[in-house]
């Protein structure tokens, strides 16, 4: 339900925004999941290392670390990055205010920001509740293939 309830969020975001003039945020940074999409070549779009990239970045991740940034941004879900047109969504932020200024004086630029980022989006808690879901069942199934993997090379040697 909270999945679903973050989606009805960044539509009714995107249906508001589409009624508002767009003119005023034609300015600021845009940031696509590609940027930070662990999955991807820097060919493909990935703008962060690879040990720093996160898999499968989401709008809402995004979102949730710029406002932790207390940065301005926008989510505009009609849009989508042109190397992967299929995924619609990306998401329009203020670096810098009108007269030239930093928004936030700890983020000086767009490529530390994609790096910090990177680096906070596997800690939030919904990184974290998919992880340990995630996690118990390749465990439990995972090892116990080895063993009998291992146990079988072990009786052909002999």
């Amino acid at each position: 339900k909270s999945k679903t309830k973050k989606t009805l969020i960044l539509l009714r975001e995107s249906k508001m925004e589409a009624q508002t003039d767009r003119s005023q945020f034609k300015d600021w940074n845009i940031i696509y999941p590609a940027y930070l999409n662990s999955e991807f070549t820097e060919r493909q779009g990935r703008r962060v290392p690879k040990e720093k990239a996160v898999r499968h970045p989401r709008l809402d991740e995004i979102s949730m670390i710029l406002k932790h940034f207390k940065l301005n941004h926008v989510v505009e879900m009609d849009k989508s990055y042109p190397r992967e047109w299929w995924n619609n969504g990306r998401i329009r932020f203020q670096l810098k205010q009108a007269d030239g200024s930093l928004t936030n004086p700890e983020i000086s630029s767009k490529k530390k920001l994609l790096v910090q980022m990177a680096e906070l989006i596997p800690k939030l808690k919904t990184r974290q509740e998919d992880a340990t879901v995630g996690t118990g069942a390749t465990t439990s199934t995972g090892g116990g293939a080895a063993k009998k993997n291992k146990n079988k090379k072990n009786k052909k040697r002999k």
